[in-house]
């Protein structure tokens, strides 16, 4: 949307997004859903252009008219990889975490307590 009003972009990157599970949530909903979203992972990398006309939907209804966006110029958004963290990833994620003073919102720092297997 930026892009089509014109607007000079002053941060753009990618980034992980960390899925936080309950440990009473029951395995096979959780299996369930991840594969579900790695089916939908697949049909945007098999046909993304089939499926980009669905971002009307995430447009806010007070930029519906103000623009005529077209959709075909957006990007893919989001992906989804189903695969764990590795390791360091998750140990310098929270080296990071400590760093910016957020480590005192943290209730666990384990790896091996806090890394949620749910195998397809």
């Amino acid at each position: 949307m930026a892009r089509q009003l014109g607007l000079r972009m002053v941060m753009e990157d990618e980034f992980h997004t960390l899925w936080w599970v309950p440990e009473s949530a029951p395995l096979d909903d959780v299996r369930a859903y991840l594969r579900g979203l790695d089916r939908a992972e697949r049909a945007l990398e098999e046909n993304l252009s089939k499926y980009l006309h669905l971002w009307k939907i995430a447009v806010p209804p007070e930029f519906e008219t103000t623009h005529p966006w077209d959709f075909s110029r957006f990007t893919r958004g989001e992906r989804f990889v189903y695969a764990p963290v590795p390791r360091a990833e998750f140990d310098d994620t929270l080296a990071q975490v400590k760093r910016w003073g957020l480590d005192q919102h943290l209730r666990e720092f384990s790896f091996d307590k806090l890394a949620y297997r749910a195998p397809a």
